[in-house]
């Protein structure tokens, strides 16, 4: 069976609210698909079943809706451990040097240039 057809399936039965029988259907479609367009649709299935919201919506086209609609992000917060961040710190600093090279070779070549053409015009 195809991961379209298994997909097909559990969602007829979430639509029928069977719900039980749509787990296994979107969770086998995850095991055995787990790189297909489906697995990430169904694992967003599931997680609307096994997380209802608010308002108790268990809709498979909810579900659908938020998982193919393109959203923006906002960050709250970062949870990560002190050291962690440390190190990220101190690789973010390490890579800015090339970059601070670069733009040195940049501003020298330019005050080379301004400077060669200013000290030629003052000579006249």
């Amino acid at each position: 069976m195809s991961a379209k057809e298994l997909f097909q399936q559990a969602r007829e039965a979430h639509s029928s609210q069977d719900l039980d029988k749509a787990k296994q259907f979107y969770e086998r479609v995850i095991s055995e698909y787990s790189t297909s367009e489906e697995a990430d649709l169904s694992r967003a299935h599931l997680y609307n079943i096994q997380h209802p919201t608010e308002s108790g919506s268990e809709s498979p086209d909810a579900t659908a809706s938020v998982a193919g609609a393109a959203q923006g992000v906002v960050i709250t917060d970062i949870q990560m451990p002190f050291w962690s961040m440390v190190a990220f710190m101190v690789k973010w600093v390490i890579a800015t040097i090339p970059a601070i090279i670069i733009l040195f070779i940049i501003v020298s070549a330019l005050i080379g240039v301004s400077g060669g053409i200013l000290g030629g015009l003052l000579r006249w």
